[in-house]
């Protein structure tokens, strides 16, 4: 639980500081490759479990810090569909585990292969989720609430 409370309070802590996510990205080129390293080493040495407390953290906080570093400079400039979709992300990740398992006990009889059912149960909550947030939470209390406020965008004529 700490190990994932320390992402969620460091993400709380740099989404007020404009720019702290490229900042912190800026050397993803040494980042990247430091990441892969530690990430052999902590496969080898996963047994130790000495060696597996720092090793762990360390590549994910490398690989993280990487990736940020790796998207800023791929996609410099934000685009309305993306960022739509990274807002109705944390709301998909809230909800989405009582309704795949409905699915899941929807679907459970159906005689597929589990790999066709996998896929069925993805693209439909997926869509279900898609669908809610746009409708039900993005420019609701419960958006404002996940992501800030949003303004609807103004009808055209």
């Amino acid at each position: 639980l700490a190990f994932y409370a320390c992402f969620f309070f460091f993400g709380v802590a740099t989404f007020a500081q404009e720019g702290m996510a490229t900042r912190l990205g800026r050397h993803w080129k040494l980042l990247l490759p430091a990441s892969v390293v530690l990430l052999v080493a902590g496969l080898v040495t996963m047994n130790d479990r000495l060696l597996a407390t720092v090793l762990q953290p360390a590549y994910a906080w490398t690989m993280s810090l990487a990736m940020i570093g790796l998207f800023c400079h791929l996609f410099p400039h934000p685009r309305p569909a993306v960022t739509w979709l990274a807002d109705a992300s944390y709301w998909m990740y809230l909800i989405h585990v009582p309704l795949v398992l409905a699915a899941q006990l929807l679907v459970r009889q159906w005689p597929l292969p589990a790999g066709v059912k996998f896929l069925i149960i993805l693209a439909g909550v997926t869509a279900i989720l898609l669908v809610s947030y746009r409708w039900c939470v993005r420019y609701t209390a419960i958006g404002t609430l996940l992501n800030g406020p949003r303004v609807l965008p103004s009808t055209r004529q």
